[in-house]
């Protein structure tokens, strides 16, 4: 339990195309997160992401149909866990 308050877990993060590295998928999952701050918030975002550990949860990414679209849709996508030791930055970067 202690860990896990210390977790931000984002399972469907798509990154686009299909990625078979393991060091591809560190370095996308990164750049995919930081594409998704708004840019007002983006100092904030680097600070507290370079205290965080983050792991991606897969070797490749799958494909999976984007649920809740009327259209069939297909993303590549792998789980991702930020892990920030301190909860009050945890709850920032949520």
């Amino acid at each position: 339990m202690e860990v896990a308050i210390t977790q931000v877990k984002i399972l469907d993060l798509d990154f686009g195309k299909e990625i078979n590295e393991r060091k591809e998928l560190m370095e996308a999952a990164k750049a995919k997160l930081a594409e998704k701050i708004r840019l007002d918030e983006r100092s904030k975002y680097d600070d507290l992401v370079r205290k965080a550990v983050v792991q991606v949860l897969a070797a490749k990414t799958v494909k999976r149909r984007k649920y809740g679209s009327e259209e069939e849709v297909e993303v590549w996508t792998a789980p991702i866990v930020l892990t920030i030791q301190e909860q009050a930055d945890r709850w920032k970067m949520e």
